[in-house]
């Protein structure tokens, strides 16, 4: 099963419990821990991404989970995999793209969470993998060579505009600089995964 399928299949999973557990809260009237003094809560964040790849642009798809507490704090995981075909300028065989997929966690202050429109502060640091294959019209070739892979660590701080659409569900866009450590792999330079992102997405939880 490939990457895109599985997280496919994990997402759908994820809003079925979603939708199961937040039709349970709603119709509670006692006391839980979701609606206690301590106001803890979750959420479920599809998102899409664009950011540069060895000097290409790169649409990532991504998904995040958090447990949020008293509104304003936010801490969870996160990951996102590259949807297009990265052709590098750089590299020597035009039949190849790269695909990139990052993982981690992270940490979000949400300023004025009870404002129809409010800004959040997303922090996410993780690991990364980078590895090259065959592109579109060239999946049939005896793949004799080992293109192996490279790994990285990245710390991406962003800034987004929130929109409460409804109790349970969230706009949000913004955008931020992803920081890259050194990576050594075929032509690829250091700088290589370092740049500005834009992020749009929805949550969809018990805030």
């Amino acid at each position: 099963m490939n990457t895109s399928k599985l997280s496919l299949y994990v997402f759908i999973a994820f809003l079925l419990a979603f939708v199961g557990f937040s039709s349970n809260a709603i119709a509670q009237e006692d006391k839980t821990l979701l609606n206690s003094d301590a106001k803890i809560g979750f959420y479920l964040n599809p998102y899409t991404q664009i950011s540069p790849v060895a000097g290409e642009t790169a649409a990532f798809f991504g998904v995040r989970g958090a447990v949020t507490l008293q509104k304003k704090f936010a801490v969870g995981g996160l990951y996102q995999f590259s949807v297009n075909q990265i052709r590098p300028s750089t590299e020597t065989d035009d039949r190849l793209y790269y695909d990139v997929q990052q993982f981690g966690g992270f940490i979000e202050y949400t300023l004025n969470p009870t404002n129809a429109f409010h800004l959040t502060f997303p922090l996410a640091i993780g690991g990364g993998e980078i590895q090259a294959d065959w592109r579109d019209g060239f999946e049939d070739l005896d793949d004799n060579d080992n293109f192996g892979e490279a790994t990285f660590f990245f710390v991406e701080p962003r800034v987004e505009g929130e929109l409460n659409l409804h109790r349970f569900v969230r706009l949000h866009a913004g955008v931020g600089y992803r920081f890259v450590g050194d990576i050594s792999y075929r032509t690829l330079e250091n700088n290589a995964m370092r740049g500005i992102s834009a992020t749009i997405g929805i949550k969809l939880g018990i805030f």
